[in-house]
């Protein structure tokens, strides 16, 4: 057995600043807004790890720690409003914007893996019933060119139902499309139906294949809740599969997960519950 030690050190601060303004809107169900700023600062250190990570048999990110160090400058905006019935106004984040640059400030440890880069988001309820969002997006600094993009856009007619589309795009790997559906067809019985295709897959060659199509039907019982999923999985051959849930109401609905290439799709691009 061997042993080792990693100190890590790290600061992180923030503050916000708010202004509200006499703006209304009948189209955007604009009810006066209120713009939040939020500004980050974070440091990151692990200045001493007493061995070398590659003397050690590779078997989980634990083997892998190194010294490491990293700067965070991010910055944040909100635009709020009010919507709701009367006497039940909630709080909305209209638009919700952010940024964050990460560097990497020297060449030891995990620093000599590892490109700065600017990190940005985008989400926007436009109406009650369509919203838009564009999260978790890199753009390389050290390359220059985008590293990882994703949008989602979802349209919900109405608390029934509900439409949602989007892409991921990861450089050299994937382009993705998703496609999903939620029905709630009663306070009983709800559909939901996931479709993954990707345009290029980097696995064996550059065709454009389905990736996943997922189908989930869901039963809620008094304390119970039934769940039937049949997916295909379009990377591997003849790769079908069919599960049956049973779980108490507390635990929460089983569904089956859109997959990438090694990556899970944006929460912001799944079907939602009802």
């Amino acid at each position: 057995a061997r042993g080792r030690v990693a100190i890590p050190i790290g600061i992180n601060t923030s503050t916000t600043y708010s202004r509200t303004y006499s703006v209304y809107n009948k189209f955007l169900n604009i009810n006066r807004l209120r713009h939040v700023v939020d500004p980050e600062l974070s440091l990151n250190f692990t200045p001493i790890v007493t061995q070398d990570p590659e003397d050690l048999n590779q078997f989980d990110g634990t083997d892998a720690i190194d010294s490491y160090q990293s700067v965070k400058l991010g910055l944040r905006n909100r635009l709020q409003t009010k919507r709701g019935k009367p006497g039940k106004e909630q709080t909305v984040d209209v638009v919700d914007i952010g940024s964050d640059l990460i560097i990497f400030p020297g060449n030891a440890g995990l620093n000599r893996k590892r490109d700065d880069y600017l990190g940005w988001y985008l989400k926007a309820n436009l109406t009650d019933k369509v919203s838009f969002s564009t999260v978790g997006n890199e753009i390389n600094l050290r390359k220059g060119g985008v590293d990882v993009f994703n949008f989602g856009l979802r349209y919900a007619p109405s608390p029934q139902l509900s439409f949602s589309t989007g892409s991921r795009f990861v450089d050299d790997i994937s382009t993705t499309v998703f496609l999903g559906t939620s029905l709630s067809v009663n306070d009983k019985w709800s559909v939901n139906l996931s479709q993954q295709y990707a345009f290029r897959t980097d696995i064996t060659d550059d065709d454009s294949r389905s990736l996943y199509s997922g189908a989930n039907v869901t039963r809620y019982l008094h304390d119970w809740i039934l769940t039937m999923s049949l997916a295909q999985i379009g990377t591997r051959e003849d790769d079908n599969i069919f599960s049956f849930n049973i779980l108490p109401r507390g635990l929460g609905i089983a569904t089956p997960s859109l997959r990438t290439l090694g990556a899970m799709i944006p929460p912001a691009l799944k079907p939602k519950q009802n």
